[in-house]
């Protein structure tokens, strides 16, 4: 064999064995991780999501609603969109309503609720329906479909976390045609095939925590929670509120906020276990590092021991001229972001220190290498560090 060939056939079998064998495609490098370190830098804007107002997201996606699309899922990292699932009949979303994100025996799915109608087929009348739509949100595929109101139409607003949801929609008085503002009526939906599993009248949902979902009794504005499964009472609270709010915060824990009140109770109990300075906060965040935040924009913020729930710090601090943000953004992974005047911050979630960044805009939502500025038009950044 010539020296020519045998350098030829030696070239060959090394190009072979970089490629792969025959028919296999090569190897790519694996990826790099994506940051989970809370920035202090932006880079580069990559993508621009355009949402209809209400979104929800995990780590890759937003969820969200369009008229003309039904549920629509676009790529964080791209803004792509990844699929769209109609709405049954030219079925359209409803006011007022929202996605949320449940868990169905581990599979995670959006859901949403919508307006649509039934045509008449021949001696069959139709009618209209609020129904309840599940996609799957890695696949676009539909998980369920329910018609959950038939024959009549009124806007059906959701509520839900982990593996429990629950439904709520104003009813018509007996005299009436009108949809009362006083009473609502609630139900709870099976996750897996979204089947009503029980029903109170007279409840507005507001929040969930693990297997409870907590809210109103309407007519009468007191706060009451019910157990997530068979919607038997767990406990109510003999006291009116106007203005009333209650949210999520940490496990265990609602912040519940009405016209000179301001409490975080336990979530199971309703046991008042900090009573706050009336008028002081107004929304609630888990920050990560077991950190409740408290905080009503432009007035105060204040980091609390998720557990304990002892103060470890507040704003505005007296003595040394800080104040809160009037602006607040996301909390991810034991870091605050905010805005004081038109400048960008970002605090350190147990001591309330700030930490020096540089950053473009204010963060409002983040996930591992990826930060979203905006509320409805959403600019995405690249982040390292």
């Amino acid at each position: 064999m010539s020296h020519t060939f045998r350098r030829a056939a030696v070239a060959l079998a090394v190009l072979a064995l970089a490629s792969g064998c025959a028919g296999e495609p090569a190897v790519q490098p694996p990826s790099a991780p994506l940051s989970t370190v809370p920035p202090t830098e932006l880079g580069d804007q990559v993508a621009k999501l355009r949402t209809s107002g209400d979104f929800v997201h995990d780590d890759t996606a937003v969820y969200m609603t369009k008229n003309e699309s039904g549920l629509v899922a676009l790529a964080i990292a791209s803004g792509e969109q990844r699929w769209s699932v109609r709405f049954p009949d030219d079925g359209k979303p409803q006011d007022r309503s929202r996605p949320v994100l449940v868990t169905a025996n581990g599979r995670p799915l959006v859901v949403q609720s919508y307006s649509a109608s039934k045509p008449n087929r021949g001696t069959v009348a139709g009618y209209g329906y609020a129904g309840i739509l599940a996609v799957d949100t890695g696949t676009g595929e539909v998980a369920w479909n329910t018609e959950f109101l038939k024959g009549e139409r009124p806007s059906v607003e959701l509520v839900g976390r982990g593996s429990t949801l629950a439904a709520s929609w104003w009813v018509k008085g007996s005299e009436s045609s009108a949809y009362s503002i006083a009473d609502r009526t609630a139900a709870g939906v099976d996750v897996t095939t979204g089947a009503e599993k029980w029903r109170r009248d007279k409840f507005s949902p507001r929040a969930v925590d693990g297997d409870v979902v907590a809210g109103f009794a309407t007519g009468q504005a007191k706060p009451m929670a019910l157990d997530a499964t068979t919607g038997s009472p767990l406990w109510t609270i003999d006291k009116w509120l106007f203005n009333d709010k209650l949210t999520g915060a940490v496990p265990g824990r609602f912040l519940l906020v009405g016209l000179g009140l301001a409490q975080v109770l336990d979530s199971r109990t309703g046991k008042v276990l900090l009573d706050l300075p009336k008028d002081s906060y107004s929304d609630a965040v888990d920050a990560g590092d077991d950190v409740l935040l408290l905080h009503s924009a432009g007035s105060h913020m204040a980091g609390f021991d998720a557990k304990s729930l002892a103060k470890l710090w507040e704003l505005p601090e007296s003595g040394t001229g800080r104040v809160a943000p009037d602006g607040v953004g996301a909390a991810w992974r034991g870091t605050v972001y905010g805005r004081v005047s038109s400048q960008q911050i970002a605090l350190e979630a147990r001591s309330g220190k700030e930490k020096p960044v540089t950053l473009s805009c204010m963060p409002t939502v983040l996930v591992p290498g990826y930060a979203l500025c905006g509320s409805s038009d959403l600019v995405v950044h690249t982040f390292e560090k």
